[in-house]
């Protein structure tokens, strides 16, 4: 289901599979991406290294559509979240192609009615 908001949607792809929807408008694009980087910085200030992040998000990633769409199990919206914050971070570090996965869509606008010659 998309989910739109005031300036239309952030839709997730995983293996050519739309999984996952976000409103645009109280957060924008921008906003989401500062959350990837945030994610990034944290583990890096754990101590992790960038080779040990793209396991893990590959993996959820993987998961996240085999239970959406294998299994057909219904996925909560904190793993939404995080599959498009995977989605994200995967793509910041340049490991897969946000043409790919992800399709900012805007608010689809209503159109204009003419009843009896008025607007």
């Amino acid at each position: 289901m998309i989910i739109q908001g005031k300036d239309g949607s952030l839709n997730v792809y995983w293996n050519d599979i739309f999984l996952s929807s976000f409103p645009l408008g109280k957060y924008n694009m921008k906003d989401y991406e500062k959350q990837a980087e945030q994610l990034i910085l944290d583990a890096m200030k754990e101590g992790r290294k960038m080779s040990s992040m793209i396991p893990i998000c590959m993996g959820f990633c993987e998961g996240f559509y085999k239970r959406r769409n294998v299994l057909k199990k219904k996925t909560g919206q904190e793993d939404h979240q995080f599959f498009a914050l995977c989605v994200l971070v995967l793509i910041r570090l340049k490991i897969i192609d946000a043409d790919d996965h992800l399709l900012i869509m805007g608010r689809k606008k209503k159109s204009k009615r003419v009843i009896n010659g008025h607007s």
